[in-house]
């Protein structure tokens, strides 16, 4: 198991019955995280609701011992390079509390909630 995960909600693209659109933002955010070399420390899994409806595309991240953190009104593909640099940022903090979320760029303004860990 990596040692942070990141889910992303397949009931934000309800729309896509065939689950097509979810597919292609996981395979996408999967092979960024692979370019960025954090393959191997985040994973990524598809979960059937994060409870954030009215806030879609959610994604949340979380770590062992760590933060979790919810993310809302995601624009994918195009939030795919703030995604990883959020995944860079929150494993350089501690306990996964970012201080200073500049370096997350749009991610930083699309944050619902962090539940400590």
């Amino acid at each position: 198991m990596s040692e942070v995960q990141l889910f992303l909600c397949k009931t934000c693209n309800s729309k896509d019955t065939h689950g097509t659109i979810h597919s292609e933002h996981r395979s996408a955010i999967e092979d960024a995280l692979g370019q960025a070399g954090l393959a191997a420390q985040i994973s990524v899994a598809s979960v059937d609701c994060l409870g954030a409806c009215e806030r879609s595309q959610t994604l949340a991240i979380r770590g062992k011992e760590s933060a979790a953190l919810l993310f809302g009104s995601l624009e994918l593909p195009n939030d795919i390079p703030d995604i990883i640099s959020t995944c860079r940022v929150y494993l350089d903090a501690k306990g996964g509390w970012i201080e200073d979320a500049r370096g997350c760029g749009r991610l930083r303004l699309c944050l619902i909630g962090r539940i400590p860990g």
